[in-house]
């Protein structure tokens, strides 16, 4: 409070009082500033964690569906309520319209190019589809699941690279 009398000029007890009110203003203020900047950190970490738990589980959902997608020889509609959760979009027929994995295809790696054909006998349909320098293949007995192994590769491979 020394400090106080001199900056004011006036040695008395009414300005030790202002002063020290100075001090009290400070201190909440200060007190106010550290509780925002924690309130904000805090924030920022459960966003951070929330994020993280997105990644997460849209990585294993990921995982879990290229599995799914292997065992499969044709339509399934539990698969397509699972494309339908994970990309959160409309459920439709994406394991027996090639039209509708097309168009998924499409809509989920938009710069990839996709091409459907046969595999070397061909026999089985195949589907790649490209980037750059990046290629992703997929043989299953029909197109659509073609399409849709080869967008699973790719969607995990486009998610390990962001």
């Amino acid at each position: 409070m020394t400090n106080c009398t001199a900056a004011v000029g006036v040695s008395c007890p009414i300005a030790s009082m202002r002063c020290g009110g100075l001090h009290m203003r400070e201190r909440t203020r200060n007190a106010r500033f550290s509780t925002v900047l924690l309130y904000i950190e805090e924030n920022t970490m459960a966003e951070a964690q929330l994020n993280q738990f997105r990644y997460d589980h849209y990585s294993v959902g990921l995982g879990r569906l290229a599995d799914a997608l292997e065992v499969v020889s044709g339509a399934d509609k539990q698969i397509d309520a699972m494309i339908a959760e994970l990309f959160g979009i409309e459920p439709a027929e994406f394991t027996s319209s090639a039209a509708v994995s097309r168009r998924l295809s499409a809509q989920l790696l938009p710069l990839w190019q996709l091409r459907v054909g046969y595999d070397v006998c061909g026999i089985f349909p195949s589907a790649t589809v490209s980037l750059g320098d990046r290629r992703h293949n997929a043989v299953a007995p029909t197109v659509p699941l073609a399409v849709l192994r080869v967008l699973i590769s790719a969607a995990m491979d486009q998610r390990s690279c962001d």
